[in-house]
């Protein structure tokens, strides 16, 4: 499953999308521009708890919450502004 989300970047609206990278079902998502295969954020599920929250949740309920956590963190601008891959637990 990949959802596409806009963020405003250094005052301008841009396209990325969500997906699931590999490991245990529901713990990792991938972040990325639409027109860019290049990861700039891994968000991962971090701790007991979060890890039974991921797998209890629904695929698109999961994504959702990594998007506003991401949106929320700096870490999307921290990626564009560095050029260098960030990591975030959720």
């Amino acid at each position: 499953m990949i959802k596409e989300f806009t963020h405003v970047v250094e005052g301008k609206n841009e396209t990325f999308c969500i997906t699931f990278g590999d490991g245990a079902v529901n713990s990792r998502a991938l972040v990325s521009r639409v027109e860019s295969p290049e990861t700039l954020v891994i968000m991962e599920a971090s701790g007991t708890l979060a890890a039974i929250k991921a797998k209890l949740e629904s695929t698109d309920a999961f994504l959702d919450d990594a998007i506003e956590k991401v949106k929320s963190s700096g870490l999307i601008e921290k990626a564009v502004q560095t050029g260098e891959l960030q990591n975030g637990t959720l």
